[in-house]
């Protein structure tokens, strides 16, 4: 990761109690989870430098194991809105005929929209959900891959690029 090895790095493991999974490894405020089939890279928090130090780690794998196999990767970015605007709300009001087709008394619990666009080289899936006066929306930057290398490439300059569109997407609701 670029990092001396004469340096001494506190690694923080943290195992789960659920049998089977692996641990967790925290090293600069970066969570590594790795499994099987993924590698699971989440910075602590979303201030810029450790976005970007999360990006650079990831492709230092990457171009370390540059044999390994990968077909995907994605960048992920979730907001909660507790107060959510009226164009935010909008957004949830759907022709929801579920009331109409059976003879049934319910209330409705949440409300899911999800949208999928091409974008920047990849897929952009957001999922917008709405429950107990609360918005959740999930932004997933997905983007297909041959390789290591490609992918080590593609997700070059990616991440706080794609955390600011989804922070601009979010923002453009107050509007």
């Amino acid at each position: 990761m670029g990092l001396d090895e004469a340096d001494a790095v506190p690694v923080k493991m943290e195992f789960s109690t659920v049998p089977g999974l692996p641990p967790r490894y925290t090293i600069e405020n970066i969570v590594f989870a790795p499994s099987p089939d993924r590698l699971v890279v989440q910075p602590a928090n979303d201030d810029a430098e450790l976005l970007n130090t999360s990006e650079s780690y990831t492709r230092t794998i990457l171009s370390k194991l540059s044999h390994t196999p990968v077909s995907a990767f994605g960048e992920n970015f979730e907001f909660s809105v507790e107060d959510p605007p009226a164009s935010l709300l909008d957004v949830f009001n759907i022709n929801d005929d579920l009331n109409e087709r059976i003879d049934e008394t319910f209330d409705f619990v949440s409300t899911s929209v999800i949208s999928s666009v091409s974008i920047r080289g990849g897929t952009l899936n957001i999922t917008r959900s709405f429950q107990g006066g609360a918005a959740r929306v999930k932004f997933n930057f997905h983007y297909n891959v041959e390789s290591a290398a490609q992918a080590e490439d593609l997700l070059k300059d990616s991440f706080l690029s794609n955390y600011e569109l989804a922070k601009a997407i979010l923002q453009s609701y107050e509007d």
